[in-house]
């Protein structure tokens, strides 16, 4: 990691000078103000880093696994819930009181998704082992 980084920013200190090099000129003759300057260098440092730096990328939808196949709306609607009582603004003890319901309530929500997800993929499972037995 350590090698990584230091490789990148030796690539980046090159770059930037590179970068720093073609507009040498103007600076050093004095004949652009200020501003020109320091949007010169604004530039040249970000150009430096976009080549240099790598860049993160969304990752597509198609390519992303699920963590819980069960967790489906449902789910995401008492989670939203239990994390809008925990970041609610009420007293101590009261806070407490709601965020222990919402939890509990949160969980038995996704217990029940959970295990009727389970019975059904284990319904489809044991249907698919019957047509074809081979296959398992």
């Amino acid at each position: 990691m350590l090698s990584h980084t230091l490789s990148q920013a030796n690539a980046y200190q090159q770059c930037l000078t590179a970068e720093l090099l073609m507009h040498l000129v103007p600076l050093l003759s004095g004949t652009i103000d200020v501003d020109t300057v320091v949007a010169i260098l604004i530039t040249c440092m970000t150009e430096a880093a976009q080549q240099t730096l790598p860049h993160k990328q969304k990752r597509s939808v198609q390519h992303t696994f699920p963590r819980h196949p069960w967790f489906d709306a449902e789910c995401q609607a008492a989670k939203k819930v239990k994390n809008r009582v925990y970041y609610s603004n009420a007293s101590d003890q009261e806070q407490l009181f709601l965020q222990e319901i919402a939890v509990q309530l949160f969980h038995a929500v996704t217990d029940r998704v959970k295990k009727a997800w389970l019975e059904r993929r284990a319904t489809e499972l044991c249907e698919m082992a019957s047509k074809d037995p081979s296959g398992f």
